[in-house]
């Protein structure tokens, strides 16, 4: 537990977050038209970047679609997208959530933890949420941008939001649709099962990852998280909710967004 210094942990905190971020690299993919959801992938066994091996947790060692590497959440798989994209178009869409850059919103927000160069093992990294520390506000607004109809809109604290502020086009409509329907299919078959809400509709994505401590990651400090989204279905311009939960240094076991945030988001939603 945290003292009760004052600190706004949304927006003054940073964090390497995990799986959350295989939704940008799909969505980039998709975005780009490097992937769609015929787009099949080979996990049969590790990947090799340079002379780091990329393995997958819930490993498959088949050859997954599209949906599956995001179901099955494949370190493997977002790895071969993000290399497949490079370094410029991958920072190009990072730019556009945000996750580059200080959360626009009213208040004190922490800078993110930026990668420092952009090659091959950095994407691999990074396609899975690592090498990366950023604000859960910061996570909201690309979340946002993401299931809105693919248009980032700052956050704001105001009510119809900060005047003046026009919201910008990050992926298209389709690819918003597109991301909304695969959020949905996790939930219903994949790693957010905890998460659904009866006749809500929730989408979302898990995100685990190990905390640094002393240099090396060490699975007894972990983030578990869990992103959502409802309802999923409807036109683009369907009125949704968003739900982020990050739990920090979960007490329990297993410490996975699956088990520890999820099925909060359920019960918030509900």
């Amino acid at each position: 537990s945290y003292p009760l210094n004052g600190t706004n942990h949304a927006t003054a905190s940073v964090y390497e977050m995990g799986s959350v971020f295989k939704t940008f690299t799909i969505a980039a993919a998709i975005d780009t038209g490097r992937a769609d959801m015929n787009t099949m992938i080979d996990a049969s066994k590790a990947f090799m970047v340079g002379n780091r091996a990329i393995k997958d947790f819930h490993a498959t060692n088949r050859v997954l679609s599209l949906e599956e590497v995001y179901l099955h959440s494949s370190n493997i798989g977002t790895t071969q997208l993000a290399i497949g994209m490079g370094g410029d178009t991958m920072r190009d869409y990072f730019t556009r959530f945000g996750l580059l850059s200080r959360a626009p919103i009213e208040l004190q927000t922490a800078m993110p933890i930026r990668p420092r160069d952009w090659s091959n093992t950095t994407l691999a990294s990074l396609s899975f949420g690592y090498g990366i520390s950023i604000t859960p506000a910061q996570m909201s607004a690309a979340m946002g941008a993401l299931t809105n109809g693919g248009r980032y809109v700052p956050l704001s604290l105001r009510k119809g939001g900060a005047p003046g502020v026009e919201a910008r086009r990050v992926v298209s409509e389709q690819t918003s649709m597109t991301m909304l329907d695969l959020m949905r299919r996790n939930v219903v078959n994949g790693s957010g099962t905890r998460a659904d809400a009866p006749g809500l509709r929730v989408g979302g994505k898990t995100g685990s990852a190990n905390k640094l401590v002393n240099g090396r990651y060490d699975p007894s400090h972990a983030v578990g998280t869990f992103a959502a989204v409802f309802p999923t279905d409807g036109p683009v311009g369907t009125r949704r909710y968003s739900i982020l939960i990050l739990m920090d240094e979960p007490q329990t076991y297993p410490r996975t967004g699956g088990f520890v945030a999820a099925p909060a988001v359920g019960r918030i939603a509900a």
